[in-house]
């Protein structure tokens, strides 16, 4: 494998190769260590289907945010937000845009790792107030590889 995408929840038609693949799903172990290499070897793309930069994105950038915090602390796998940006610099300074999830793509060289999970609803203390805040629920964090055959 040359290239590792890794998305948290999404994949796209556009993902995945004409012809044979396969889903499988492997451990958080396993997957620290697909990331921790591919980060070495200059090949981690983390890519995501929202645009988490943007002003409307907030929520987006929440969850992505989450996510990559129970990743650390509860796997070990350090991931975070500017890894799933390009930083296009130029004369005028840095521009960030984010990888966007269609570019990823599944083929004999490159593989997509999508991190899903499910959330929990804390118990409150008296009356609620606001919005309701889900947490990422860390039992929950599934690791599946999209590879081409």
């Amino acid at each position: 494998m040359s290239r590792l995408y890794v998305s948290f929840w999404h994949i796209s038609l556009g993902n995945l190769p004409q012809g044979s693949f396969r889903r499988r799903g492997i451990t958080a172990d396993t997957a620290r260590a697909w990331i921790d290499n591919a980060r070495a070897a200059g090949e981690l793309r983390c890519v995501c289907k929202e645009d988490i930069l943007a002003p409307y994105g907030k929520d987006a950038r929440d969850r992505h945010q989450a996510l990559c915090d129970v990743l650390r602390v509860h796997f070990g796998i350090t991931l975070s937000l500017p890894d799933f940006c390009i930083n296009d610099a130029d004369e005028n300074g840095a521009l960030f845009f984010i990888n966007a999830l269609d570019f990823a793509c599944v083929d004999a060289d490159n593989a997509l790792m999508v991190v899903t999970c499910g959330y929990s609803l804390p118990e409150q203390d008296g009356e609620r107030k606001g919005k309701l805040r889900f947490k990422v629920e860390p039992s929950s964090v599934k690791f599946d590889v999209i590879e081409c055959l």
